[in-house]
């Protein structure tokens, strides 16, 4: 009879040689595998952000205003509401005693929440009205929930809203400062945020988003009875002014907080010690040395769920808030790039290595200066 033939199976080594082979081509693939992620993770933040640019742009095509950052009043005439009050303070009867005249001292609904019927959240927006009183309650008002009867737990500030999160942010989906709701209530975090302006004036002005050559669209109310700016106070056009940008801060991160809700272009500290210098065509600018605000400062993105309510601040007593705030556009993107909107609806990623220049020009309405855009 023939001798049957042994099949000879892999010895131990070959093995290895396999099993070493496929590890480096998954290696190999890996990366690409990322950047395809991330690539899909930044489209869906593009599209959040154009989509919140044409919400803002659709209020401003209905009321002929563009939102306010901040409904709530500020606490002195012509020093403009932001920055000015805490984010979240409920305290409508703790007033605030400027020579002898009293002002309101509480945070107020943000721009988002008067955008919400233009991103498919009319229900949201529709009982809040009613519950409000048409926006006439303190918008941090534990009370202030859905239905007749409701938790602090489910007060509106808690509601999370898809639209207002980037895919790539790697921190919670809630904020992290304690909004003086009290209870197990978790303020639904963001991700977006109006760019109110270029320059902190100081705690006694707060953001200087109120004049033109320093503001941008969505600014904060400068005396009780002021409203949104309109299309033809932005002069610069709206191709070239920023609207929304993108913000990876988690401590004051609510979409619902009319002080959360807003960034600057450049770091607080400078404050008014930052004299701005006139260039060769006659407009303002960015003196060197300068930097954005961009992608700056600490990174605040946290471990879990803790509340932080006293946050080491390296500008205690310069500010009167008691956390620690950047005031900067920034993402979780690779690249260093940060998503913005413009008032024309259209979206670009912005390195954070762009010319303080070119980026104070674009988020000034009204400095009348010229921008090229191809220096992004």
């Amino acid at each position: 009879m023939p001798r049957s033939k042994q099949r000879r199976g892999f010895t131990l080594v070959e093995l290895l040689v396999v099993i070493a082979i496929i590890a480096i081509l998954v290696l190999l693939l890996l990366p690409a595998i990322n950047a395809a992620r991330e690539a899909a993770r930044r489209n869906t933040c593009i599209k959040n952000a154009r989509e919140l640019a044409h919400a803002v742009l659709n209020h401003e095509s209905a009321f002929l205003r563009f939102p306010l950052a901040n409904l709530a009043p500020p606490r002195a005439v012509g020093r403009g509401s932001l920055g000015q009050v805490d984010p979240g303070s409920a305290s409508a009867g703790a007033l605030y005693n400027d020579s002898g005249r009293v002002r309101p001292n509480y945070d107020g609904y943000s721009w988002v929440v008067q955008i919400l019927p233009y991103i498919e959240e009319q229900g949201v927006y529709d009982q809040l009205k009613s519950v409000s009183q048409n926006f006439n309650r303190v918008a941090f008002d534990p009370t202030l929930v859905p239905g007749a009867t409701g938790n602090v737990e489910n007060h509106f500030s808690t509601i999370p809203l898809d639209i207002m999160r980037c895919p790539s942010f790697g921190g919670e989906e809630i904020a992290a400062f304690d909004y003086d709701l009290g209870g197990d209530a978790e303020v639904a975090g963001s991700n977006y945020v109006a760019m109110a302006g270029t320059l902190w004036g100081g705690s006694r002005i707060g953001a200087r988003d109120y004049e033109a050559t320093y503001g941008g669209i969505m600014i904060g109310k400068f005396n009780n009875d002021s409203k949104g700016l309109r299309m033809s106070d932005v002069t610069d056009g709206g191709s070239k002014t920023i609207l929304v940008a993108e913000s990876k801060h988690e401590v004051y991160s609510s979409w619902y907080s009319g002080q959360s809700a807003w960034a600057l272009a450049f770091p607080p500290e400078l404050g008014e010690s930052m004299v701005l210098e006139t260039k060769s065509d006659g407009s303002l600018g960015v003196p060197d040395g300068v930097r954005t605000a961009l992608n700056y400062g600490r990174n605040h993105l946290l471990t879990g769920n803790t509340q932080v309510t006293d946050v080491p601040y390296a500008l205690s007593g310069v500010f009167k808030w008691d956390v620690d705030v950047d005031f900067g556009p920034s993402s979780d993107h690779s690249g260093g790039v940060v998503i913005h909107s413009f008032a024309d609806a259209h979206t670009k990623a912005i390195p954070d290595s762009v010319d303080p220049t070119v980026y104070f020009r674009l988020v000034t309405r009204g400095g009348n200066e010229i921008v090229d855009q191809s220096q992004l």
